[in-house]
């Protein structure tokens, strides 16, 4: 179980760490006046609705089945998107009946489609409201080959209806999902599309004059789109046979026409009484345009205007034809300050004519330098959220990559994190949020929400910025303390508790087309006490174009830490440390510094980070280089990371380490906007990993040659690729997941915070650097025998039921796309605590390699000439169809690639393809690894109007794979998309076979790599992130401690690593002997029996500690009452009565007998020798004049004489009877003292 380090800091001024020329890198975030702490204030006890959601829409951002892929669709949740409609020609990819299964199956919610781009021009029709000059085939089912042509004659109906008709019929023969269909019959139609007036709508701008011709017109050809929508979606309802003669439909039974049923596809039924439509569509917030055309699709034109002619009049001015929907466009970056005025304006509109209040969605939203920039993205995010409409990002640059909110075939950018953070809030409640910056552009916003099922309040805030009035300076925001105030907790204690964890994960900037790993934890809290209501979370934002996710959740029994260094510059354990630096804060040589002013030139201007970009010199053929210095924090590789732009084409960066080279890095082509002021700011970014770097400074060297690779430099990241001895791990907790069916996180004790599946389904959106093999493990807790399935972009790749219960981990080392891949971890039982990826690029060799010169069956091969970033040699013309000429003049469309923009036919027959044999691939489940590159498209003004080509795999004549392959600028940079599929063995035809994906067209292919899904067992294996248990405290010594009866002592154990929960459970062997508490304070009850006592790890039971405790007796009370007879009998003796050497020995023992005596402390050995050694030095006492020098004169001598002296002198006798008698009298207590004292002894060592 990956448990977290604590943080003790509730301010963590360390977010992604700097780098400074010449200098290392620092942990500490510094600001600067102006740059100071600004606040977003939360309020917990102010719900304002349920989550919306619909700020996540995106305006073409799909391209066809498959790209995006499933993976980045799941995970982005794109709320609503608007396509162009089949037989199209706007675009020459992402027809919606294409994008709706993919949409619909990964969180999609409302597909709509801009009826109006069945035209090729912008402008539709050169701009010109069309008339009655077509005659369109519309009396034969949709799937006859000639259903939807034409002939250039009149039938008496104006052409747009009939084109309404043909894509309705087109839509609902086919659409799976009608109810949530959107019809748009107009785009932007007060801006040179037919009904251009801005926001005029008088006659010479007099409301006496009435409406103009060009407003009149648009509203009453709105009205008959209206009708031709509704029509067509009755006759479907119903299931309506129509008879049609010569275009027109006539009454049943009329001589010569032709029926067609209206049938909805099998199984398919329509609820909606009527058609969601959509409008007016306009480019711009215009108030008195839309008043009048409420008032008009409202029926409620009246006698506002009696004194105008009757031709201006609706024939029917009480029938309602408001749209569903009402739809205008947010471009500019001023609508950031101006949009809640609009949408307010509109609803007094709405309540002045007291119709009811309509769905919202601003159809396109945002400039160029918002797409992919997390901490602009998330101000307009805030204000839709806040007002509950629909929203989609605006398309400027490429269709098909989610409006530049993803990277690469299958990546995330940053825009992407943002969208999948937003998307994680479904199913919670919004809450109040008040930023000081209100209304104002570019600047500090944010949304707030809690999930009560799942126990887990969010803020999503960015944009936090350095200069909060706007003006002309760069307006960078670096490093400025974001403090997200927090109050109203104390409200929704029932759903938090009154102590909480908080982690905060940042999401910086990379690039439109640059990737953008996992974000990073960059500041936790542990326990916070909420029980006030209020929590401060204060974070440093590294600068304005960053986002933050703060996360609240129950305290939980773990550990927390950062993905940062600490403060002695210690690696994080999580081996997640990364760092960057500005291009332009390197040292620079023969470069030029470019300043973007983000507010520079409007909606079609893309940013720069740090708002200033690094490009060539003026000498071309001289290396300019970019050097810098960083500290990195532990042994290990990591990953360099260049994000800049290019003309387009593929090329290399030379990089060097401490002046050695380490390698070149490969930076593919990136789009390259014709404008001269727009090149080079589409920017991607290039990967290389320095293997092998020791802990402390490294300078690191990027260096080019502008004639050989003219790309910019923007900024440079480095990221640590894992912990010591690691490979690239990245964890993702229960509390990141996403749930289905039932599923929901646990809050009930043991498994506080883990995802409880209870038959459902929890999704991980995880993010791996590159293609090949990871060991991928599922943490969770489960009953023994309880099942459990993992699957991978849709491939089962481990079902196992639990080996045991507790506590366990299923590890399965399977093959992972570059980029993204949807995990979906299913079971009843089971509680998932964690999901964690691990590269093992050791498995690598597994992998089957095909070139695809080498299996070239009919196709083209091409040596390319100039830089490629593929092997060398590639394939062309895989497909049943080929270019036959240039295709610099591509149409968009249906036809896209029948002929030129000249009528010049593009396409021949063709019969290339890539023939595997059989044999080269044994018989299983691969992830295949497509190198491929595709540089068809064609331009007007900036867009790219970029094709997806299509690519099928087949075997014994049956499809086994079909994908879509996206834009790549050029033919000689390829990217990589992974496919799965499942093989007898046998031989694998590969092309475009069947004409229905890009015209038979296929992608360039370079080489096809072959990863069998799983190289090894699957692994079902108890958890224990537990090494050890040590138990520590005063007094032990060799495992043994030893504690006299009736006391107590205070034990410790420590469990290893750091990282796991230090809780334990004490246990005591025998409790009549020894007891311990829950805290390991052991208490000594009575002596007899060695007792064991344990600490157990509660994270991982198999892992324990022991010692023995020994309990000493209680010691009797010491009696020195004998020895105070010794000393008060040795008293009584007179010093002039002994010879002075005697007396001296004699008098050093009675002081120290009386010592002995006035201790407090002392024991009975020490009475007992002190009275010993008394009773030794008075029978050594020898009498004055005593000349035998031998015995004592006290008492031997008595004793030899028997009673009685040579004189017969019974006085002499007496006294010496006396003396002796008191020296007996002693010398009989040291015997007796000396027994007891081996009494004791040997019941000491009994015991």
């Amino acid at each position: 179980m990956n448990l977290r380090k604590p943080l003790a800091a509730l301010l963590a001024t360390a977010t992604m760490a700097s780098l400074a020329v010449g200098a290392s890198s620092t942990a500490l975030a510094q600001y600067t006046e102006g740059n100071g702490p600004q606040t977003l204030n939360v309020d917990y006890g102010t719900e304002t609705g349920d989550f919306y959601g619909g700020a996540s829409g995106t305006l073409y951002g799909l391209g066809d089945d498959g790209s995006p892929t499933d993976a980045i669709l799941n995970g982005a949740s794109v709320d609503n998107t608007s396509q162009k409609p089949p037989f199209g020609t706007q675009h020459a990819s992402g027809d919606a009946l294409a994008v709706e299964d993919s949409f619909f199956n990964n969180n999609g919610k409302e597909l709509a489609i801009y009826i109006q781009d069945y035209y090729s021009d912008w402008g539709y029709n050169k701009g010109k409201r069309p008339s009655d000059n077509r005659s369109y085939k519309l009396d034969v089912p949709v799937d006859d080959p000639s259903y939807g042509t034409y002939t250039n004659e009149s039938n008496g109906r104006w052409d747009y209806d009939e084109i309404t008709e043909l894509v309705m019929n087109k839509v609902l023969a086919n659409a799976k999902n009608p109810d949530q269909w959107t019809f748009l019959p107009f785009n932007e139609p007060d801006e040179g599309n037919w009904y251009k007036t801005g926001d005029s709508v008088f006659t010479n701008n007099q409301e006496s004059k009435g409406y103009n011709s060009t407003f009149l017109q648009l509203l009453k050809d709105w009205d008959s789109e209206y009708d031709t929508i509704n029509k067509v979606w009755s006759q479907y309802k119903n299931n309506a046979t129509v008879s049609y003669k010569n275009g027109e439909e006539v009454a049943e039974g009329t001589e010569g026409a032709t029926t067609v049923t209206k049938s909805l596809p099998e199984g398919v039924s329509i609820t909606r009484d009527k058609a969601r439509l959509a409008g007016p569509g306009d480019s711009a917030w215009r108030p008195q345009r839309t008043w009048h055309f409420l008032r008009w699709a409202s029926g409620q034109y009246g006698d506002k205007y009696a004194n105008v002619s009757d031709n201006q009049k609706r024939d029917d001015v009480t029938k309602n034809r408001l749209p569903d929907v009402m739809v205008w466009h947010e471009l500019g970056e001023d609508s950031l300050k101006n949009y809640r005025n609009h949408y307010n304006t509109f609803v007094a509109q709405e309540d002045n004519l007291n119709i009811p209040h309509l769905g919202v969605n601003i159809t396109e939203y945002g400039e160029m330098r918002d797409m992919g920039t997390p901490g602009q993205l998330i101000q307009w995010m805030a204000m839709f959220e806040e007002t509950k409409v629909q929203a989609e990002t605006a398309y400027w640059n490429m269709s098909g990559n989610l409006s530049d909110n993803m990277s690469g075939t299958n990546s995330a950018n940053a825009g992407w994190w943002m969208f999948k953070w937003y998307g994680d809030l479904r199913g919670s409640q919004t809450v109040k949020v008040t930023s000081s910056y209100e209304n104002t552009v570019d600047n500090l916003q944010g949304i707030a929400a809690i999930d009560k099922t799942n126990k887990k309040a969010t803020v999503l805030y960015g944009g936090a910025n350095s200069q909060i009035s706007g003006g002309n300076v760069s307006r960078v925001g670096n490093n400025i303390p974001v403090t997200v105030h927090m109050t109203g907790l104390d409200k929704v204690k029932d759903v938090l508790g009154t102590n909480v964890d908080v982690e905060v994960r940042e999401n910086a900037y990379t690039g439109i087309d640059g990737a953008a790993t996992t974000p990073r934890v960059v500041n936790v809290i542990s326990n916070a006490d909420i029980s006030s209501g209020t929590l401060d979370v204060t974070t440093t934002s590294i600068d304005r174009y960053a986002s933050y996710q703060l996360v609240v959740t129950p305290h939980q029994d773990r550990t927390l830490a950062t993905d940062t260094t600490d403060a002695d510059g210690k690696a994080p354990e999580s081996g997640r440390w990364a760092a960057t630096v500005e291009a332009e804060d390197t040292e620079l040589n023969n470069t030029s510094i470019a300043d973007v002013k983000p507010n520079q030139g409007g909606w079609g201007h893309l940013i720069a980070s740090g708002n200033r970009w690094v490009g060539g010199g003026n000498d071309s053929n001289a290396e300019r280089s970019a050097t810098w210095t960083v500290t990195v924090p532990a042994d290990g590789d990591y990953r360099l990371e260049v994000i800049g732009g290019n003309e387009g084409v593929a090329g290399t960066n030379q990089i060097s380490v401490d002046g050695k080279s380490v390698g070149d890095m490969t930076i593919t082509g990136e789009q390259s906007i014709p404008s001269s002021s727009m090149k080079w700011r589409y920017q991607g970014s290039g990967v290389l990993t320095l293997k092998g770097l020791k802990a402390g400074k490294h300078t690191i060297k990027v260096a080019t040659t502008s004639s050989k690779f003219n790309n910019t430099w923007d900024k440079f990241m480095l990221y640590q690729m894992g912990a010591a001895n690691d490979d690239a791990t990245t964890y993702y907790p229960s509390t990141d997941f996403r749930f289905q069916n039932g599923a929901t996180l646990d809050w009930s004790d043991g498994t506080k915070g883990a995802a409880a599946l209870n038959g459902g389904i929890a999704d991980v959106h995880a993010s791996t650097w590159e293609s090949g093999y990871y060991d991928v493990t599922v943490e969770y807790t489960a009953d023994k025998g309880t099942p459990l399935s993992l699957t991978a972009n849709g491939t089962v790749v481990a079902k196992v039921q639990s080996a045991q219960g507790g506590l366990q981990k299923v590890v399965v080392r399977t093959a992972l796309p570059e980029g993204i891949t949807h995990f979906q971890i299913a079971g009843n039982g089971a509680k998932v605590v964690s999901l964690t990826t691990q590269r093992a690029a050791e498995s690598d060799k597994n992998a089957v390699a095909v070139e695809a010169e080498d299996v070239a069956d009919g196709a083209t091969t091409v040596s390319p000439t100039g830089f490629t970033n593929g092997t060398g040699t590639y394939v062309t013309d895989l497909g049943v169809k080929k270019l036959d000429a240039s295709h610099s003049k591509v149409q968009g469309g249906l036809h896209w690639l029948e002929t030129d923009a000249d009528g010049n036919a593009l396409l021949a027959d063709n019969s290339g393809k890539l023939t595997i044999p059989a044999g080269k691939l044994a018989a299983g489940t691969y992830n295949a690894v497509v190198t491929f590159s595709n540089d068809i498209n064609f331009s007007y003004t900036r867009d790219k109007q970029n094709v997806d080509l299509g690519l099928q795999m087949r075997q014994n004549g049956k499809e086994i794979a079909r994908d879509m392959y996206r834009f790549t600028f050029n033919a000689q940079s390829f990217l990589d998309r992974s496919t799965t599929i499942t093989t007898d063995g046998g031989a694998i035809e590969i092309g475009n076979f069947d004409s229905t994906a890009s015209m038979g067209v296929a992608p360039n292919i370079d080489k096809i790599t072959f990863y069998p899904v799983v190289a090894a067992d699957v692994q079902n294996v108890p958890v224990s992130d537990v090494e050890s248990v040590a138990i520590s405290g005063d007094g032990i010594t060799d495992g043994v401690l030893t504690v006299k009866e009736g006391e107590s002592t205070k034990l410790s154990a420590t469990v290893s690593p750091k990282t796991v929960s230090q809780d334990v459970t004490w246990t005591s062997s025998d409790p009549e002997y020894v007891t311990v508490d829950a805290d390991g304070t052991v208490h000594a009850l009575k002596s007899g029996k060695d007792v064991t006592i344990t600490a157990t790890a509660n994270a991982d039971n198999r892992f324990a500690a022991q010692i023995t405790v020994k309990v000493t007796a209680k010691e009797q009370a010491v009696d020195k009452s004998k020895l105070q007879s010794a000393v008060d009998e040795a008293g009584k003796l007179n010093e002039k009565d002994y010879t002075a050497d005697s007396w001296k020995a004699f008098a050093g023992q009675l002081e120290s007998a009386k010592k002995v005596l006035a201790d407090a402390n002392a024991t009975q050995a020490d009475v007992d020798a002190a009275a010993k050694a008394l009773a030794d030095a008075q029978s050594k006492l020898v009498k004055a004049g005593d000349d035998n020098g031998s015995g004592n004169n006290a008492g031997s001598n008595a004793g030899a004489n028997s009673g009685s002296d040579s004189n017969g002198s019974n006085s002499t006798q007496s006294k010496l009877s006396s003396t002796g008698a008191g020296v007996a009298a002693i010398a009989g207590v040291a015997v007796l003292l000396a027994a007891g004292g081996l009494i004791i002894a040997r019941r000491r060592t009994m015991r």
